[in-house]
């Protein structure tokens, strides 16, 4: 209990201080949770996202710009990449596509399938097929859900038409 006469010593806190938030971009999540604790801040909330630039795993981006001054012990959000986002498709090759007379003489061939999108070619598919392979599917990925579409060729010569691709 305080009398009257007593000294009185009264300290006023300025709070918890501050310090800079750090640049996170690029860090794995227990590295950026490390790099936020050397700095007396917190691990905020943790969302995921696809990202076309930043590898799976990594910091995409944070929720507090980095260089930004803020109380010690303050939260800060940070969103982690899952990657490029995959598209994938069943590639369906009707019997219209088989170039064999019949069935009777086992006769196999060599069929590449093509994928042309973005004005890209690239090989997705290649099979030794016979005639009883037909109808013939299979399943491709991509980046990219622009529209696209299948070429076959047959022992290295395109065949006619297209297959047209919807992507998941």
């Amino acid at each position: 209990s305080v009398k009257p006469g007593d000294k009185v010593t009264i300290t006023v806190s300025s709070g918890k201080g501050k310090t800079i938030v750090p640049d996170l971009k690029n860090m794995t999540e227990s590295e950026a949770e490390a790099e936020l604790k050397n700095h007396s801040l917190l691990k905020g909330n943790v969302e995921k996202d696809y990202s076309d630039s930043v590898e799976a795993g990594k910091v995409i981006s944070q929720g507090t710009a980095k260089n930004t001054s803020v109380e010690k012990g303050s939260k800060v959000d940070i969103v982690i990449s899952l990657g490029r986002k995959e598209y994938t498709a069943e590639v369906s090759v009707s019997t219209s596509y088989n170039p064999f007379e019949s069935g009777e003489d086992g006769e196999e061939g060599s069929f590449d399938f093509i994928l042309v999108q973005d004005g890209v070619e690239k090989a997705v598919h290649s099979a030794t097929l016979t005639y009883d392979d037909f109808p013939y599917s299979f399943p491709i990925t991509s980046y990219s859900n622009t529209d696209a579409f299948v070429y076959v060729m047959f022992n290295n010569e395109a065949l006619p038409g297209e297959i047209r691709i919807t992507w998941h």
